[in-house]
């Protein structure tokens, strides 16, 4: 009974979000992300192309409201979506020969795989947390403008009132720590 409730209330919502609701639209996603996120995980094992393949997924729902139907189960509609958005990424990457069509290609990872993936994911996350915390703040701050925010030296340089070669030197010390602390951690 639930999940006919379930069900209903998503009906409802995708029918408000078709006619111009974006908190419809909100309530959609946050309804279906985890299942859709597992749907497209055991596809293709790849988090950022999954989640970037769900935003681009909800991106593409309300640019074309107007213009699609209404469903009967909304969850299995967003599941074949996300299935065809995903192997089109991976047509376009050309991770799949060009005369594969989507129908054929079925290949999913079991379970195991998929937990496995997930595992290992965490598990390279927490080393390189700890391999981080060994960095010292300026170190830190280095890498967050060069990785993340994909500044140059010249730029970070400005930013921290530094010269470019203080930050060439903050970042070999960094990355040759990290190296030496991950490679120790992955050795044992």
């Amino acid at each position: 009974m639930a999940l006919k409730e379930n069900e209903i209330n998503a009906t409802l919502l995708w029918d408000r979000m078709r006619s111009g609701d974006s908190s419809a639209l909100q309530e959609l996603y946050n309804i279906y992300y985890q299942y859709l996120f597992g749907a497209g995980f055991s596809l293709c094992l790849d988090r950022e192309l999954t989640k970037d393949s769900i935003h681009d997924l909800f991106l593409s729902i309300w640019a074309k409201r107007e213009k699609i139907p209404a469903v009967s189960s909304v969850g299995a509609y967003l599941c074949t979506c996300i299935r065809r958005k995903i192997i089109d990424v991976l047509k376009k990457e050309q991770f799949l020969e060009q005369n594969i069509s989507s129908e054929d290609y079925e290949m999913q990872f079991s379970y195991e795989e998929v937990i496995i993936a997930f595992q290992t994911e965490h598990e390279t996350r927490l080393k390189l947390d700890k391999a981080l915390a060994q960095l010292t703040k300026k170190q830190k701050e280095v890498i967050r403008l060069r990785f993340f925010e994909n500044k140059s030296f010249e730029e970070i340089a400005l930013l921290l009132n530094s010269e470019p070669r203080t930050i060439y030197n903050h970042m070999y010390e960094a990355m040759k720590q990290l190296r030496y602390f991950l490679s120790s951690t992955y050795s044992s």
